[in-house]
């Protein structure tokens, strides 16, 4: 047997649901601003900032403590390991945003925070 595109052993995409969107708000305030929250057992995770910026993507467990990018600190590119699974992050370059991708499933929550 193989996993679907849901994670789901021996299954046939029937329980996939895409969730996708596009956050722009161009006056945010200084700090750590509030995305979306990632729910436990999404899987297939792509969270990429369109164009290069100034800012850094961070995640954290829902509601506590980061484990990327958090506490005034930035991280280098690498593979962190959090909520269940391994979370890949690229820091954005002079030509492409950060991008953070995860296979998953989330064991728990995971808040996305753009600072």
């Amino acid at each position: 047997m193989k996993l679907d595109s849901c994670g789901v052993c021996g299954g046939d995409n029937s329980t996939c649901r895409v969730i996708a969107g596009i956050f722009s708000n161009p006056k945010m305030p200084y700090g750590y601003n509030m995305i979306a929250t990632l729910p436990r057992g999404a899987a297939n995770i792509t969270i990429q900032q369109v164009k290069p910026s100034a800012n850094f993507l961070a995640l954290r467990h829902q509601g506590g403590e980061f484990f990327l990018n958090g506490n005034w600190m930035a991280n280098v590119s690498g593979h962190y390991y959090s909520a269940g699974t391994a979370f890949t992050y690229q820091r954005s370059d002079f030509f492409t945003g950060d991008m953070v991708t995860a296979k998953g499933p989330l064991q728990q929550p995971v808040d996305v925070i753009v600072r």
